[in-house]
Order: C-alpha cells, then structure tokens, then sequence
C-alpha cells in the first residue's frame, strides 16, 4: 500500500526492503541509492513451523528488527515488517518469479512529514512482529514448493518532503522456506454473493447514513473523474498537468481518469465494514482489496466534504474531498484488476499535493494521491469544461 527519493532511508533486509507496500510507501522498488541496512537495523526472519511445512498455513514469519546503530530511528510505522496489517510486508518469489501480493493498498490521512507517520526504535531496542502470510499472496498460482521472503521496512527521511529510498541488504540473507502441499487460496474477505450485484460497483453498506455518503463519494469521483479527463483532452500537458505528472504521456493519464468515469466492474463492492481490521487507529481513510479490487471505508471518511465545496477555491491540500478519496481508490482498483505485480499498478509513492510534486516523473504516473490532487484542483471554483 502504499507502498519514495532522494535523502530518504527505506530498509530491506533479511534483512530489508519495502513496498506500497508498506504503505510505508507501499513500493520501495522504485528506490535509487542503493545502501546497506546492516548499518542501521538488524533483520532477522524465522518461522514458528520451521523450514519446511505441510500448508501455507504455517508460514508464521516472525520479524526481529534491532536498532544497532548508536543514535535513535525513526521508522514508517504503516505497513511493512513493523506491524501485522495486510499491507505488504515482504517480496515473495518462487523459482525467481515474484509472487502477486493480494492484500490491501491503504489510504492514510498522513503526510510523510507528519510525526504520527513514525515511531522511534531507541539505539539496541528491538521489536518482534508475527505475519500471517496465507491470505496475503496468490500461492496457489505459483504451486507448492521452495519460496524466498524478503522483508520490507522503511526508515524515515533525512530531510522533509523528498521521497523514500531503498536500502537493500544480501539477498543472501533471504528467509527460504518450503510449503509442501496445501496452496489453495486463502480468502482475506469472506466468500462473495453474487445477489444483487449489478454490473458496477455496487454500495453493500447497511448503515443508511454511511450508505448514502458512499454513494454520494462514487457519484463524485465519477464526475472529478470525466472533469479532469476532459481537462486533459483540451489542454494536454499544460502547466497544471506537468506540476503533477511532468512528462508523463496525456493520454495514458487521462485513460486513468476515463477507467473512473465509466467504471463498470462487475460484483466490485463499495463496503463499510472494516473486515480486515485494517482502520484500527484512526489514520487509515480507506484501503483496496488487490485480489478483489472492492473498497473498504474507515470512519475518518465520514468527515470528509462533499466536492461542491471546491466551488468555494477552497485549497485542495486543507480539505479532504470524498469524492477525491473515492477516485484514489478506483484508481487503485482498477489498476490492480487481473494484473501481475507491478506492471500497471497505481499503488502510494505519497501523500499530500505538495509533495505529490516532488516525485520523480515515472512515480508520478503510479501514484493514486497525484490523480486525486490534480481532478480535485482542477475542480476547485467548478470550472464548465
């Protein structure tokens, strides 16, 4: 989820490395700057059924991470080995091929430059964090056998407002473990029913009041959506556009505008209950379910403002706009529909329009924040386009 640049510290080791994962930004990937972690954290992975087991199950990783280093961290705290969310945690390979993460991407009403973004590991203390990994991956499409897990973590940046790096350690210091028979899928949200699902998303809330503001939220984001398409369409890569996305190419920016608008996937669900536990502490808006691409709302959404007050120039960074919040999330979702890792995906590189101009050029075309900022400032005064 999640899932960031230059003076940055993300750490990935058996020591280290991260992704959107992490929401700590959920994709370390996209690092530059490669350093080595065993200069900062000490990464050690175990699983509590040993090295081979019978089921995925049993894959029960334990993450030890200590601060040998002689000065107190700061760490990105959301997703990532730091804690046992269904963010992403750990790169999954098997036969060198990496295995699709279906967990969830979240949406923080964070900033990377905000404290409640990190806590602080004091120099020797260690914390140790259990994952369960069932649901998590699409074991069974890679089959049983011999699996490699790299841990992802993230260290706070040195300085404000840059993006993250990635520091990876050996690959040799990778946890391999075996799974000997049982890969079938592992469900992160109960079995679907079909009843009355129509052909696009559909509202399965059963609270009337949040029912009625996730449907307003959809409604939104569909119009901030075919604004900001149209915007695209007929003044292409203008100065507001480049601000956000650089040189990225218009009219792939735009068809990521134009998914929203006419959305129309079927049985995707538009929830209110948080089933995954993943809203718990107040700093998660909403989050995506990659396998299924349905949309979960956590209670903070629920103060969030219609997009009619951008009629008002109120500035985008001051206000959170529900149908901005929902157009980041179809973005995510439709993104990561029967997609393999990293190939299409919109995923969290940042937060905050701001510092959504300070990513390099090929983040800002994946990152779900740079679509929400730009249709919501393209709609603030509700300009006829």
């Amino acid at each position: 989820m999640f899932f960031f640049g230059p003076t940055t510290i993300f750490v990935l080791a058996c020591n280290v490395f991260l992704s959107q994962a992490a929401l700590v930004p959920p994709d370390l990937r996209a690092a530059r700057q490669p350093a080595k972690a065993d200069d900062v954290l000490s990464i050690t992975l175990s699983n509590a059924k040993g090295q081979s087991v019978k089921s995925i199950d049993d894959l029960r990783l334990s993450a030890k991470v200590t601060n040998v280093g002689g000065a107190p961290i700061k760490v990105v705290k959301f997703g990532g080995i730091w804690n046992g969310s269904p963010t992403q945690s750990f790169i999954v390979r098997k036969g060198g091929e990496e295995v699709k993460f279906v967990g969830i991407i979240p949406q923080l009403a964070l900033t990377f430059n905000e404290h409640g973004f990190y806590t602080t590991l004091a120099p020797n203390q260690t914390i140790t964090v259990e994952h369960k990994l069932a649901v998590l991956y699409d074991f069974s499409a890679a089959g049983s056998g011999e699996y490699s897990f790299e841990p992802l973590a993230a260290l706070a940046p040195d300085v404000p407002s840059t993006p993250l790096t990635v520091l990876k350690a050996a690959p040799e210091k990778e946890l391999t473990l075996t799974v000997v028979d049982d890969v079938e899928d592992r469900l992160l949200e109960p079995e679907p029913n079909d009843k009355g699902l129509g052909k696009r998303a559909t509202n399965v809330c059963l609270d009337p009041i949040k029912r009625r503001f996730i449907t307003a939220s959809y409604l939104e984001s569909k119009h901030l959506a075919k604004i900001a398409a149209r915007y695209v369409l007929l003044r292409g890569r203008d100065a507001l556009f480049q601000s956000y996305f650089k040189t990225n190419i218009a009219a792939s920016i735009r068809t990521r505008f134009t998914g929203v608008e006419t959305e129309f996937v079927p049985a995707r669900t538009l929830n209110c209950a948080d089933i995954t536990g993943s809203c718990t502490g107040g700093n998660v808006i909403a989050y995506t379910v990659i396998r299924t691409s349905n949309i979960y709302y956590c209670d903070i959404f629920y103060r969030e403002v219609s997009s009619d007050r951008l009629c008002s120039h109120q500035y985008t960074d001051a206000t959170l706009i529900r149908g901005g919040t929902t157009l980041h999330e179809m973005v995510h979702a439709n993104s990561a529909a029967n997609n393999v890792p990293n190939t299409n995906w919109v995923i969290d590189y940042g937060y905050g329009c701001l510092f959504d101009q300070t990513l390099p050029t090929a983040q800002r075309a994946k990152n779900a924040d740079s679509f929400n900022c730009f249709a919501t400032q393209v709609f603030t005064g509700c300009p006829i386009i």
